[in-house]
């Protein structure tokens, strides 16, 4: 599939937010980050299978509104609530994961764990962002993502024209980001 990326700096439309996974600060800088920049659109650093296994263990936890250990994804889905924002996953699914880490040897894991899902979620969030401007929309896009993968994506945001030599240089193939839930507003 062509994905169209312009050549801008997209970095003005998506805002990082580096976690690190399942602990206190981070679900407690994920709530506050939805709640100061009221996105336009939510990006996890999730497949739709991970998604479900988190969600589904929060939704049967009895603790679940008093948890403070529960992942920093499931937090800022809640504290987005009825808000009209798009929630989108943007990592690579598990089976993809598996597949190329196969296909590499193994002093070449790096790769996969990080060049190749920067590659993957950078082009993601330009993808949402470029199809927010053709509809004359400016996005406020948060990504919520690991700690490693902050500087990488955030390089390729600033460079679109690496993102394109990135997925050529991996042999990666864009797939748009999942989209989880939309919240329709009168008019749409």
């Amino acid at each position: 599939m062509q994905v169209e990326i312009y050549n801008i700096d997209y970095t003005q439309l998506v805002y990082i937010l580096g976690t690190t996974h399942f602990s206190q600060r981070s679900l407690y800088d994920a709530y506050r980050a939805v709640a100061q920049r009221r996105p336009t659109d939510l990006a996890l650093e999730l497949d739709i299978q991970r998604y479900k296994i988190l969600n589904g263990e929060c939704v049967i936890c009895p603790q679940n509104k008093r948890c403070t250990h529960k992942c920093e994804f499931i937090g800022a889905v809640e504290a987005v609530e009825n808000r009209d924002t798009n929630i989108w996953l943007i990592d690579m699914s598990k089976q993809e994961f598996i597949q190329r880490m196969k296909s590499q040897p193994l002093y070449s894991h790096w790769r996969v764990l990080i060049d190749e899902r920067d590659t993957l979620m950078a082009t993601r969030l330009a993808w949402i962002a470029t199809e927010s401007l053709q509809k004359e929309e400016t996005p406020r896009i948060l990504a919520m993502v690991g700690a490693a993968h902050v500087d990488g994506i955030r390089y390729l945001l600033r460079k679109p024209i690496a993102i394109k030599g990135n997925l050529r240089r991996l042999e990666l193939s864009f797939t748009p980001p999942t989209l989880i839930r939309r919240i329709a507003i009168n008019g749409d």
